[in-house]
Protein backbone atom coordinates (compact mmCIF):
# COMPACT_ATOMS: atom_id res chain seq x y z
CA UNK A 1 0.00 0.00 0.00
CA UNK A 2 1.22 3.23 -0.80
CA UNK A 3 0.50 7.25 1.50
CA UNK A 4 1.23 10.40 1.44
CA UNK A 5 4.83 9.05 3.38
CA UNK A 6 5.26 6.10 1.03
CA UNK A 7 4.80 7.52 -2.63
CA UNK A 8 5.28 5.62 -5.87
CA UNK A 9 7.87 7.31 -7.69
CA UNK A 10 8.25 8.43 -10.67
CA UNK A 11 10.25 6.42 -13.38
CA UNK A 12 12.93 8.50 -14.92
CA UNK A 13 12.45 11.14 -17.26
CA UNK A 14 8.54 11.52 -15.65
CA UNK A 15 7.35 14.04 -13.36
CA UNK A 16 3.64 15.34 -12.66
CA UNK A 17 3.94 17.87 -15.24
CA UNK A 18 5.69 15.28 -17.95
CA UNK A 19 3.33 11.78 -18.53
CA UNK A 20 4.50 11.30 -21.02
CA UNK A 21 7.61 10.36 -23.04
CA UNK A 22 9.88 13.23 -23.70
CA UNK A 23 13.24 14.58 -24.77
CA UNK A 24 14.70 12.12 -22.35
CA UNK A 25 13.62 9.32 -24.23
CA UNK A 26 14.32 10.92 -27.48
CA UNK A 27 15.90 14.41 -28.46
CA UNK A 28 13.18 14.20 -31.50
CA UNK A 29 10.40 13.46 -28.78
CA UNK A 30 7.94 17.10 -28.61
CA UNK A 31 7.07 17.08 -25.01
CA UNK A 32 2.98 16.79 -24.45
CA UNK A 33 1.80 20.13 -23.69
CA UNK A 34 -1.95 21.13 -22.54
CA UNK A 35 -3.59 24.29 -23.97
CA UNK A 36 -5.28 26.36 -21.06
CA UNK A 37 -7.90 27.29 -23.00
CA UNK A 38 -9.10 24.63 -24.98
CA UNK A 39 -7.60 21.95 -23.35
CA UNK A 40 -6.42 20.48 -26.35
CA UNK A 41 -2.91 17.87 -25.21
CA UNK A 42 -0.20 17.63 -27.85
CA UNK A 43 2.93 15.43 -28.14
CA UNK A 44 4.76 13.69 -30.37
CA UNK A 45 6.72 10.55 -29.72
CA UNK A 46 9.22 7.86 -31.59
CA UNK A 47 7.84 5.12 -30.81
CA UNK A 48 11.30 3.04 -29.38
CA UNK A 49 11.17 3.22 -26.61
CA UNK A 50 8.05 5.31 -25.49
CA UNK A 51 5.91 2.35 -26.60
CA UNK A 52 3.35 1.02 -23.74
CA UNK A 53 1.12 2.12 -21.95
CA UNK A 54 0.73 5.34 -19.88
CA UNK A 55 -1.56 6.72 -17.37
CA UNK A 56 -1.74 10.13 -17.22
CA UNK A 57 -4.14 12.51 -15.55
CA UNK A 58 -5.34 16.41 -15.96
CA UNK A 59 -6.78 18.49 -13.18
CA UNK A 60 -9.60 21.01 -13.79
CA UNK A 61 -10.65 23.73 -11.22
CA UNK A 62 -13.91 25.52 -11.18
CA UNK A 63 -14.06 29.27 -9.89
CA UNK A 64 -17.04 31.48 -8.94
CA UNK A 65 -16.52 35.09 -7.67
CA UNK A 66 -12.85 34.27 -7.13
CA UNK A 67 -13.61 31.18 -4.49
CA UNK A 68 -12.94 27.58 -5.71
CA UNK A 69 -16.23 25.78 -6.04
CA UNK A 70 -15.42 22.60 -8.04
CA UNK A 71 -12.17 20.47 -9.13
CA UNK A 72 -11.84 18.04 -10.92
CA UNK A 73 -9.01 14.85 -11.94
CA UNK A 74 -9.93 12.92 -15.16
CA UNK A 75 -7.35 10.10 -15.82
CA UNK A 76 -6.72 9.99 -19.20
CA UNK A 77 -5.10 6.20 -19.97
CA UNK A 78 -3.03 7.00 -23.60
CA UNK A 79 -1.78 3.68 -25.55
CA UNK A 80 1.28 4.34 -27.73
CA UNK A 81 1.68 1.07 -30.37
CA UNK A 82 4.24 0.04 -32.71
CA UNK A 83 1.82 -0.22 -35.92
CA UNK A 84 2.55 -2.31 -39.26
CA UNK A 85 3.45 -0.11 -42.36
CA UNK A 86 0.49 0.45 -44.71
CA UNK A 87 0.87 -0.88 -48.17
CA UNK A 88 3.17 1.11 -50.10
CA UNK A 89 6.33 1.26 -52.28
CA UNK A 90 8.31 1.16 -50.36
CA UNK A 91 5.92 0.31 -47.12
CA UNK A 92 5.46 3.35 -44.73
CA UNK A 93 4.49 3.94 -41.37
CA UNK A 94 0.54 5.20 -41.11
CA UNK A 95 0.22 8.69 -40.74
CA UNK A 96 -2.69 10.33 -39.69
CA UNK A 97 -4.93 12.75 -41.83
CA UNK A 98 -3.83 15.92 -42.85
CA UNK A 99 -6.53 18.75 -41.97
CA UNK A 100 -6.21 22.06 -42.81
CA UNK A 101 -8.68 24.90 -43.37
CA UNK A 102 -9.96 26.68 -46.46
CA UNK A 103 -11.94 30.03 -46.46
CA UNK A 104 -12.95 29.09 -49.92
CA UNK A 105 -13.33 25.04 -51.41
CA UNK A 106 -10.94 26.15 -54.43
CA UNK A 107 -8.32 27.85 -52.63
CA UNK A 108 -4.55 26.66 -52.70
CA UNK A 109 -3.91 28.22 -49.40
CA UNK A 110 -4.95 26.71 -46.01
CA UNK A 111 -5.76 29.38 -42.76
CA UNK A 112 -2.68 28.99 -40.79
CA UNK A 113 -2.46 27.52 -37.51
CA UNK A 114 -3.69 28.19 -35.09
CA UNK A 115 -6.51 29.17 -36.81
CA UNK A 116 -9.01 31.58 -36.00
CA UNK A 117 -11.23 34.40 -36.85
CA UNK A 118 -12.31 37.78 -35.50
CA UNK A 119 -15.92 38.96 -36.41
CA UNK A 120 -17.86 41.72 -35.52
CA UNK A 121 -21.65 40.96 -34.07
CA UNK A 122 -23.95 40.43 -37.13
CA UNK A 123 -21.18 39.18 -39.18
CA UNK A 124 -20.63 35.22 -40.99
CA UNK A 125 -18.22 33.09 -40.62
CA UNK A 126 -17.61 30.24 -43.23
CA UNK A 127 -14.86 28.10 -43.86
CA UNK A 128 -13.90 24.65 -45.27
CA UNK A 129 -13.06 21.34 -43.38
CA UNK A 130 -10.92 19.40 -45.41
CA UNK A 131 -8.94 15.88 -44.80
CA UNK A 132 -6.58 14.01 -46.95
CA UNK A 133 -5.29 10.54 -46.20
CA UNK A 134 -3.89 8.55 -49.42
CA UNK A 135 -2.99 5.46 -47.50
CA UNK A 136 -4.26 1.85 -48.07
CA UNK A 137 -5.48 -1.12 -46.10
CA UNK A 138 -3.91 -4.16 -46.26
CA UNK A 139 -5.41 -5.62 -49.76
CA UNK A 140 -4.83 -2.10 -51.24
CA UNK A 141 -8.28 -0.80 -50.07
CA UNK A 142 -8.64 2.70 -49.51
CA UNK A 143 -8.52 3.99 -46.24
CA UNK A 144 -11.49 6.24 -44.81
CA UNK A 145 -11.65 8.99 -43.18
CA UNK A 146 -14.16 10.11 -40.76
CA UNK A 147 -14.61 13.59 -39.25
CA UNK A 148 -16.74 14.01 -36.02
CA UNK A 149 -16.85 17.92 -34.35
CA UNK A 150 -17.49 19.12 -31.49
CA UNK A 151 -18.42 22.63 -29.74
CA UNK A 152 -21.14 24.20 -27.51
CA UNK A 153 -21.89 26.45 -30.46
CA UNK A 154 -22.84 24.26 -32.70
CA UNK A 155 -26.45 23.43 -33.26
CA UNK A 156 -28.20 19.96 -32.97
CA UNK A 157 -27.25 17.48 -35.58
CA UNK A 158 -24.89 20.17 -36.64
CA UNK A 159 -28.01 21.61 -38.82
CA UNK A 160 -30.30 23.51 -36.78
CA UNK A 161 -29.41 27.62 -36.50
CA UNK A 162 -31.91 27.67 -33.49
CA UNK A 163 -31.57 24.66 -30.82
CA UNK A 164 -28.76 22.74 -29.46
CA UNK A 165 -26.26 25.41 -28.90
CA UNK A 166 -25.57 27.35 -25.41
CA UNK A 167 -26.15 30.56 -27.27
CA UNK A 168 -28.41 30.99 -30.38
CA UNK A 169 -28.25 31.42 -33.26
CA UNK A 170 -26.05 28.59 -33.84
CA UNK A 171 -23.15 27.32 -36.09
CA UNK A 172 -23.62 24.11 -39.10
CA UNK A 173 -21.78 22.27 -41.30
CA UNK A 174 -23.21 21.41 -44.81
CA UNK A 175 -24.75 17.55 -44.92
CA UNK A 176 -22.72 16.79 -48.59
CA UNK A 177 -22.35 12.98 -49.63
CA UNK A 178 -20.07 12.71 -47.19
CA UNK A 179 -22.48 12.83 -44.42
CA UNK A 180 -23.20 9.59 -42.32
CA UNK A 181 -27.14 10.32 -41.05
CA UNK A 182 -27.03 7.28 -38.97
CA UNK A 183 -23.81 7.98 -37.12
CA UNK A 184 -24.33 12.28 -37.31
CA UNK A 185 -20.54 12.17 -38.58
CA UNK A 186 -18.46 12.52 -42.23
CA UNK A 187 -16.62 9.75 -43.62
CA UNK A 188 -15.08 8.93 -46.93
CA UNK A 189 -12.53 7.19 -49.05
CA UNK A 190 -9.02 8.89 -48.75
CA UNK A 191 -10.35 11.91 -47.22
CA UNK A 192 -13.44 13.83 -46.29
CA UNK A 193 -14.89 17.71 -46.57
CA UNK A 194 -17.63 20.14 -45.41
CA UNK A 195 -18.15 23.50 -45.07
CA UNK A 196 -19.11 25.22 -41.32
CA UNK A 197 -21.38 28.54 -41.23
CA UNK A 198 -22.25 30.52 -38.33
CA UNK A 199 -23.96 34.00 -38.17
CA UNK A 200 -23.59 35.59 -34.95
CA UNK A 201 -25.21 38.59 -33.29
CA UNK A 202 -24.64 40.15 -30.08
CA UNK A 203 -25.89 37.42 -27.82
CA UNK A 204 -22.48 36.21 -27.94
CA UNK A 205 -20.10 39.09 -27.18
CA UNK A 206 -18.72 39.16 -23.51
CA UNK A 207 -20.45 39.76 -20.90
CA UNK A 208 -18.64 40.85 -17.26
CA UNK A 209 -20.46 41.57 -13.94
CA UNK A 210 -19.26 40.77 -10.22
CA UNK A 211 -18.94 36.57 -10.35
CA UNK A 212 -20.01 36.04 -14.20
CA UNK A 213 -17.50 36.00 -16.82
CA UNK A 214 -18.46 35.18 -20.49
CA UNK A 215 -15.79 34.72 -23.01
CA UNK A 216 -16.72 35.96 -26.53
CA UNK A 217 -14.00 33.64 -27.98
CA UNK A 218 -15.48 30.17 -29.01
CA UNK A 219 -13.57 26.41 -30.38
CA UNK A 220 -14.92 24.39 -32.82
CA UNK A 221 -13.19 21.60 -32.42
CA UNK A 222 -13.17 18.84 -35.82
CA UNK A 223 -11.46 15.34 -34.54
CA UNK A 224 -10.71 13.20 -38.02
CA UNK A 225 -9.61 9.54 -37.39
CA UNK A 226 -8.43 6.69 -40.26
CA UNK A 227 -9.39 3.27 -39.91
CA UNK A 228 -6.00 1.90 -39.90
CA UNK A 229 -5.44 -1.38 -37.43
CA UNK A 230 -4.59 -1.81 -34.89
CA UNK A 231 -4.63 2.26 -33.96
CA UNK A 232 -5.91 4.33 -36.19
CA UNK A 233 -3.87 7.58 -37.55
CA UNK A 234 -5.68 10.92 -35.34
CA UNK A 235 -5.71 14.29 -36.00
CA UNK A 236 -7.71 17.07 -33.93
CA UNK A 237 -8.04 20.84 -35.12
CA UNK A 238 -9.33 23.48 -33.61
CA UNK A 239 -10.88 26.86 -34.64
CA UNK A 240 -11.56 29.42 -32.84
CA UNK A 241 -14.11 32.55 -33.12
CA UNK A 242 -13.92 35.51 -31.37
CA UNK A 243 -16.76 38.18 -31.74
CA UNK A 244 -16.58 41.74 -31.00
CA UNK A 245 -18.96 44.50 -30.99
CA UNK A 246 -19.04 46.87 -34.01
CA UNK A 247 -17.66 50.11 -33.53
CA UNK A 248 -20.48 52.59 -31.98
CA UNK A 249 -22.46 54.44 -34.56
CA UNK A 250 -21.85 58.39 -34.56
CA UNK A 251 -24.73 60.63 -32.99
CA UNK A 252 -26.95 62.58 -35.70
CA UNK A 253 -26.74 66.20 -36.41
CA UNK A 254 -29.55 67.94 -35.61
CA UNK A 255 -31.38 70.26 -38.16
CA UNK A 256 -34.04 72.50 -36.41
CA UNK A 257 -36.65 71.93 -34.28
CA UNK A 258 -40.59 73.07 -34.71
CA UNK A 259 -42.95 73.48 -31.60
CA UNK A 260 -46.93 72.39 -33.24
CA UNK A 261 -50.03 73.65 -32.29
CA UNK A 262 -50.60 70.80 -30.22
CA UNK A 263 -47.61 71.21 -28.10
CA UNK A 264 -45.24 68.45 -29.41
CA UNK A 265 -42.01 68.92 -30.80
CA UNK A 266 -41.11 67.67 -34.84
CA UNK A 267 -37.07 67.25 -34.58
CA UNK A 268 -35.42 67.44 -38.38
CA UNK A 269 -32.10 65.89 -38.44
CA UNK A 270 -29.19 64.95 -40.46
CA UNK A 271 -27.91 61.00 -40.49
CA UNK A 272 -24.05 60.96 -39.65
CA UNK A 273 -21.53 60.75 -41.72
CA UNK A 274 -19.28 57.56 -40.20
CA UNK A 275 -17.39 54.56 -41.03
CA UNK A 276 -20.04 51.96 -39.33
CA UNK A 277 -23.44 52.01 -41.43
CA UNK A 278 -26.85 52.55 -39.24
CA UNK A 279 -28.90 50.31 -40.49
CA UNK A 280 -31.92 51.44 -38.83
CA UNK A 281 -31.12 54.95 -40.27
Amino acid sequence: MQSATNPVLWNAGYSTQSQLPGTYHSPLNVPATINPVTGEISFTTIVTPGAGYHSTAVKVTSYKCRQKVAEIIRDIPVIIVSCPPTPSIPPIANTPPLVVFKWSANSPTPIPSPASATVMAGDAVEFYITSTDVQFLPGWLPQTNYLLPSGSQFGTNFASTTAGCKYPPCAVLEHNSFYNATNNWWQGNFGVATRFNWTTDCNHLSQVNACFTKSNTYSFVFKVLDNWCPAPGMNFQTFAVTVIAPPAVDPPELKCAKVMGNGDVLLRWNQPITAAEDTLN
